[in-house]
């Protein structure tokens, strides 16, 4: 049986055709062709290394999340009894999160006991003191924090906005 080719996919295979040429010509061309191919080649060097680089940073993510689960569900099930070193340590992080000027209050642990002194803004404070709390190991809160009134200067913006 005698198959009969259409019009359109006549058309369709010249067309394809053409581009194949088109892009033997470009690529082949005796004057450009080859830094053409070099830049084809550095920029599929580069796709592969950005997808490998993000794969590599999606795992180290990963890895970071789990052990992450892992030391909480410890922490809950152990009884956690931190040196006074480490809890202060721990406090000191966990101000961070609470108030631009951790560095300007100092923090003494004894026996889980925490104190806190320093000067902070008075707007901080509320916060300051329940995360302390909220640190695991901390038994109690001595507060001799002196305060301030909004300042800022000290939380590095310019005075005039």
């Amino acid at each position: 049986m005698k198959r009969r080719t259409t019009g359109a996919s006549q058309s369709g295979a010249l067309l394809a055709a053409a581009g194949v040429g088109a892009a033997l010509m470009y690529f082949l061309d005796p004057s450009r062709g080859a830094r053409r191919r070099a830049l084809v080649t550095d920029k599929a060097e580069s796709l592969v290394q950005s997808g490998a680089d993000e794969i590599q940073r999606r795992a180290i993510r990963t890895r970071d999340q789990i052990n992450g689960a892992v030391a909480r569900a410890r922490a809950r099930l152990g009884h956690d009894e931190p040196t006074d070193v480490q809890l202060a340590e721990r406090v000191r992080a966990a101000l961070g999160h609470f108030t631009g000027h951790a560095h300007g209050i100092d923090v003494v642990v004894r026996n889980g006991v925490v104190t806190l002194q320093g000067y902070i803004p008075a707007e901080d404070l509320s916060d300051v003191l329940r995360a302390t709390r909220r640190v695991r190991g901390v038994r109690e809160v001595h507060d001799e924090l002196n305060l301030r009134a909004h300042d800022p200067a000290l939380a590095g913006q310019s005075p005039l906005g």
